[in-house]
């Protein structure tokens, strides 16, 4: 019997606390946007932010912070992304759907002539299923991601509710299931079976995309 545990549990529980308290300190409260390192005037970084997002149930869980409070900067991050200006303006937040990896901590624009970021920014895009959220109940839905990652998936529906999302991919899975071939993965079925066109670079993303109705 381990007579150890509570107090490993509690430094546990502790090391916790602080490493969250991170996300406490270094996020603007008004956009939700988290300071990449604490280096002083140091950017935001879209890694950081996602991971404070995915953070948040894991710490109300833990009781560290409130419900009411993980929803108010949620939200506040969302609706500054919702707002952001994207184009290839050199000052915007993002381009086509992908963030710039730095921004400033203020404003929300981009950082040092830094990349978009394909990494932090972009995972939806790789699924073979993916939801790209438009506005408040309404989605982009994607097919044809690889399962190793290698190739990006094609937009096949647009501006879709919950229930439109389940009766468009329905009969997919269905028909997956009794047509697949032997360990064919679902994103390279439903090109197979000319659901979505394959996606083989970057410049194709936008190519030959035919909306399901």
């Amino acid at each position: 019997m381990n007579t150890n545990k509570p107090a490993v549990d509690a430094e546990l529980e502790a090391l916790q606390h602080d490493t969250f308290s991170y996300f406490l300190h270094e996020t603007n409260p008004h956009n939700g946007l988290v300071r990449d390192k604490t280096a002083p005037d140091w950017p935001v970084s879209i890694a950081a932010t996602g991971l404070g997002l995915a953070g948040c149930p894991v710490v109300v869980g833990r009781g560290f912070i409130t419900r009411t409070f993980a929803i108010e900067r949620v939200l506040a991050t969302l609706r500054f992304f919702w707002a952001s200006p994207q184009g290839p303006e050199p000052d915007a937040t993002g381009y086509r759907g992908f963030y710039y990896h730095f921004l400033d901590m203020q404003t929300g624009r981009r950082a040092w002539n830094c990349e978009l970021s394909t990494v932090d920014s972009s995972r939806p895009y790789l699924a073979e299923i993916g939801l790209v959220g438009r506005a408040p109940g309404l989605y982009n839905l994607y097919l044809g991601g690889a399962f190793d990652g290698t190739r990006l998936n094609k937009l096949y529906a647009q501006d879709v509710d919950n229930a439109k999302i389940l009766k468009l991919l329905d009969p997919l899975i269905v028909q997956y299931a009794n047509e697949r071939n032997e360990g064919e993965r679902f994103g390279d079925f439903v090109i197979r079976a000319a659901f979505v066109t394959a996606t083989p670079a970057g410049n194709r993303f936008h190519a030959e995309v035919e909306l399901a109705r």
